[in-house]
């Protein structure tokens, strides 16, 4: 401490060492400005010039004048108090924002002192003046990013517990409309019934939705656009990516509705600019999202809209398969259903002989048995029957049949057919299980019938023939003998 104070003392008396307080602060990198206790700048360090990309701030020009409009109020009210309790309220950094050279407002963090006269009276309050536009754009990225992690958390954890279609597209169409407060975002999803694309979600509107209806004489969502007639703007809706329509709302109905209807309704809803992006699965457009933005705002957070509509089309077509397999699965049932109260069973069996499924009949009659080996469950036998088609219809993908008693003195048809799983591997079959019972009880009859006829007829005394309508014979009785 004694070396510095020594090294200072020796500045002083140093004829070739002068340097002004102004060098000082025209060297730092800090810029310095003093203000009145009016409000006007009475000194301004060249460092201000700078951080203004060139912009000349005048001395006695008012330092409100500056300020970002959203910020002028409440700036006055602390220079104000402070003015009035005759001190700055406190040393802490004050953030606010000035316009710069080519109009665009920058970041400013100011830490303020209060100014005296020789007479120790308040005159005024000097501010050291950093810029922190850098950091604040970094700190608004990080915001920003958060924000749009925790919306699209809450959707996908939404979505995920949501099996109804319709509220998907509900979840999706309000996330979007909080990204953008001041649009309109309707989200479209194919039906299949109508082979068209239909309204699932209208977002944003309001009050404004009577005033639609009574445009279009119909609801927005019962709106639908044939898929037949989207030929030259089926790209729209499956892009993936947003693109701005110039056409606007009209070009995205292929054009089936009168122009000047999507016009006034445009211009009620101050519609300016008007964006779509399309669920990104497939060739076949089965939906998207449109957002119609008002005059004066900007499309935003658009890459987290992106990534949010492609993880929501990949749910909705899984549950669009889920659905297809539910209804398929019920129709399947239905059919087993009606052949087991017609004596018909099926079940599928691997190329190890192992059953893999069974209908109710069959479990009826030989129980459940999914696991077990089929020769076994059915015929009692220790290895496969001799008669077993399993491996040749594996093998040469085509359909046979056997006939064979069961375990329970039945007779049975078993139809064997290929069954191929998604990845077109061939390695089990569906047998169709007939119970033929009866048929084989009248087949016997009728030959038990025909043998006792065949005897009677040998051996009786009379003569007797048959012969077709071209008189020819075609049995004769061997008493003609």
């Amino acid at each position: 401490m004694q070396h510095d104070e020594e090294y200072i003392g020796n500045l002083k008396n140093d004829k070739d060492f002068k340097i002004s307080y102004r060098e000082i602060i025209n060297n730092v990198r800090d810029g310095i400005i003093i203000v009145g206790l009016d409000g006007r700048f009475k000194y301004i360090s060249p460092q201000i010039k700078e951080m203004l990309g060139g912009r000349e701030i005048k001395i006695n020009s008012l330092l409100f004048d500056f300020l970002h409009p959203s910020e002028i109020n409440e700036l006055k009210k602390k220079f104000l108090k402070a003015v009035r309790n005759q001190g700055v309220l406190t040393e802490k950094g004050i953030e606010f924002r000035v316009k710069d050279n080519n109009s665009h407002y920058i970041w400013l963090e100011a830490r303020t002192k209060n100014h005296y006269n020789n007479k120790g009276t308040l005159i005024g309050f000097i501010i050291s003046v950093r810029d922190i536009t850098k950091s604040k754009k970094l700190q608004f990225r990080q915001q920003k990013l958060l924000y749009e992690q925790q919306i699209l958390n809450k959707v996908s954890i939404k979505v995920n517990r949501e099996e109804n279609i319709d509220r998907i597209c509900g979840i999706l169409g309000e996330a979007i409309q909080s990204f953008n407060k001041d649009s309109y975002v309707i989200v479209t999803l194919y039906d299949k019934k109508l082979d068209a694309l239909r309204i699932r979600g209208l977002f944003g509107l309001g009050k404004m939705n009577q005033k639609i209806k009574e445009i279009i004489n119909k609801n927005f969502e019962d709106i639908s656009v044939q898929t037949m007639d989207m030929a030259n703007e089926s790209n729209l809706y499956k892009a993936g990516k947003f693109e701005l329509i110039s056409g606007g709302l009209y070009r995205l109905t292929s054009r089936k509705t009168p122009k000047y209807m999507f016009k006034d309704i445009e211009k009620r809803l101050n519609i300016n600019l008007v964006y779509t992006i399309g669920f990104s699965l497939g060739d076949k457009p089965y939906g998207g999202v449109i957002i119609c933005l008002q005059t004066g705002k900007n499309l935003q957070h658009t890459e987290i809209i992106e990534t949010l509509v492609n993880h929501i089309s990949v749910i909705i077509n899984h549950r669009f398969s889920e659905k297809e397999l539910r209804e398929s699965e019920e129709k399947l049932s239905s059919i087993i259903k009606g052949l087991s109260r017609g004596k018909i069973a099926i079940d599928i069996i691997n190329k190890d002989y192992k059953i893999i499924y069974q209908s109710q009949l069959l479990k009826e009659r030989f129980g459940d048995n999914i696991g077990e080996l089929c020769y076994k469950t059915y015929i009692h036998r220790e290895k496969p029957c001799e008669s077993c088609k399993i491996k040749k219809v594996l093998k040469e993908n085509k359909v046979y049949s056997i006939e064979l008693i069961g375990m329970d003195g039945r007779y049975y048809e078993i139809i064997s057919i290929p069954f191929s799983e998604l990845d077109n591997k061939r390695n089990k079959v569906i047998e169709v299980i007939i119970d033929i019972t009866n048929r084989k009880k009248v087949e016997n009859q009728l030959k038990e019938s025909e043998e006792k006829y065949r005897i009677l007829a040998e051996n009786t005394q009379d003569v007797i023939w048959t012969m077709d309508f071209n008189f020819n014979y075609n049995y004769i009785s061997p008493s003609i003998e």
